[in-house]
């Protein structure tokens, strides 16, 4: 399809921009609702399209998280503070969007976004300033790590 794109449009390029916006739905509507495609068994996209029954929300609902989780907001460098020195990195991706810590055991966090646990971390002997915590899946956590997360979550 891109290859299709760019040899209908783009070489050579349209004059303006008016142009080349109308050559380009010139070419999305010949690419589907007239050319045929083989995948389609020689059908148009256009013909085979079906409307989504999923009704679109404009705006996602504030993730809600249990009493026992301290609510953090991700801030752009892509990490919440942790205390007043200290910071966890989350995600970029993640940038002003709530994400709440929960206490797995003394000195272990989980961190999550709505309902997905993303990570977790294990809080430092000493407070040192600009820390960052990165976290740590269960794929790649220590062993040591996760044999002492499973035994605190039995105890809980």
């Amino acid at each position: 399809m891109h290859r299709d794109l760019k040899v209908e449009c783009c070489k050579p390029s349209c004059q303006d921009l008016r142009a080349q916006n109308r050559s380009m739905n010139d070419f999305a509507y010949r690419y589907n609702h007239i050319r045929p495609h083989e995948q389609l068994g020689q059908l148009t996209p256009g013909s085979v399209y079906v409307p989504s029954d999923h009704e679109y929300r404009e705006r996602v609902s504030r993730p809600e998280y249990d009493s026992t989780m301290d609510v953090y907001q991700v801030c752009s460098n892509g990490a919440i503070r942790w205390g007043s020195k200290e910071w966890i990195s989350v995600s970029q991706a993640l940038k002003g969007k709530e994400v709440a810590i929960r206490q797995t055991g003394e000195r272990q966090r989980a961190l999550y976004y709505r309902h997905f646990c993303l990570g977790s971390f294990e809080l430092a002997d000493r407070v040192e300033e600009g820390r960052y915590y990165r976290l740590i899946s269960p794929r790649d956590s220590p062993q040591r790590f996760l044999d002492r997360h499973q035994r605190s979550r039995k105890s809980s």
